[in-house]
């Protein structure tokens, strides 16, 4: 699911596996509008899981860890 044609603020991924996930996507140096942050801050404030990730996310591996494991997938080592 993706956020084109939601209302301003609303994340840009929700993830559905084995519980679901909110996400914003930004750029290494980009920053949240002041409805993301309220958005976010709403949905934390209501127990769910919204962060924000960014391409160093991607590259140290925090992105597909967290994808493997809310698919219930082993935690395998990355190879280097």
């Amino acid at each position: 699911m993706h956020s084109r044609g939601m209302a301003g603020g609303w994340p840009d991924s929700v993830i559905i596996g084995e519980r679901v996930i909110y996400r914003e996507l930004k750029s290494q140096a980009g920053r949240l509008t002041p409805e993301q942050r309220a958005t976010g801050d709403a949905l934390k404030a209501a127990g769910c899981d919204w962060r924000v990730w960014r391409p160093r996310d991607w590259l140290d591996g925090s992105i597909e860890l967290e994808l493997r494991t809310l698919k219930g997938q082993p935690c395998l080592p990355l190879p280097l």
